[in-house]
């Protein structure tokens, strides 16, 4: 669900010294309905279906429902239409709708799961049987890659870049956020939600890029994915997951699920 607009005000010139070099390169996600996705597993992007496995994988199952969780999809960065600077491999999603974390300390653990795989190949696939029936399969769908651009959103830039932040809200007392957004639009074309890979978060709600456990720094965005009604996805009242990894430790991986 890519969604853009061209209203308000033109950008301050200040902003292009201070949000250029801030620009990153993403790829947006478009599903398709795709019934044969689900008849094999596969190394490519995908929603729903049969998802990538490796020998001594088995299906995960949630601990607090004890239902199998859902495959949501797998994410293979090779697909990217982005240069991707640190991470490469297969990222394979799973989520319980029963259970439903939202990536907060108190969720169960296990309840939602991201298996990477660093060398994915058509030889090393072996099919899991999905032992325990899971809530709600996610539609298969197969995927059209667009390449994208990429800045903080409101929500986000004044952790990135005060000073834009600072200038945005001295331009326009009443609505501090119009500047920076009218300049957010002018150098990336996009304002909107969609599912993405790579770039910055779209906060539904408040900044909260999570840290990592080892190293205390700031994890970078994996992925965004939308609500997607092609594959029967809803996360909340119309949100989005966020999924984060660590360029230092890419074995840390954090969920954070936000919505309206």
């Amino acid at each position: 669900m890519l969604q853009t607009r061209n209203t308000g005000p033109k950008m301050d010139p200040r902003f292009e010294k201070l949000l250029r070099p801030l620009v990153r390169q993403a790829t947006t996600v478009k599903l398709s309905k795709a019934p044969n996705a689900a008849s094999k597993p596969a190394t490519r992007t995908k929603f729903g279906g049969i998802p990538y496995s490796e020998a001594g994988d088995s299906w995960p199952i949630c601990p607090g429902c004890e239902r199998g969780l859902n495959f949501i999809c797998q994410l293979n960065l090779a697909d990217c239409l982005h240069p991707e600077p640190v991470l490469r491999g297969l990222f394979v999603f799973y989520y319980c709708w029963e259970c439903m974390p939202w990536g907060l300390p108190g969720d169960l653990k296990g309840t939602w799961l991201v298996r990477a795989y660093p060398r994915p190949g058509v030889d090393r696939i072996v099919q899991i049987q999905h032992g325990v029936k899971s809530v709600a399969p996610t539609i298969p769908c197969s995927v059209e890659m667009v390449i994208d651009l990429s800045l903080p959103d409101w929500d986000g830039i004044d952790v990135v870049c005060p000073a834009a932040a600072e200038l945005s809200s001295k331009l326009d007392l009443d609505k501090p956020w119009a500047p920076y957004k009218a300049a957010s639009m002018e150098l990336t074309g996009n304002n909107g939600y969609a599912t993405r890979i790579g770039g910055y978060p779209k906060w539904v709600q408040a900044e909260s890029t999570p840290s990592c456990s080892v190293c205390t720094q700031r994890m970078r965005l994996l992925a965004q994915i939308d609500s997607e009604d092609e594959a029967g996805i809803m996360w909340g009242d119309v949100g989005c997951v966020y999924l984060f990894v660590c360029e230092q430790h890419p074995s840390e991986l954090k969920l954070e699920l936000q919505c309206h």
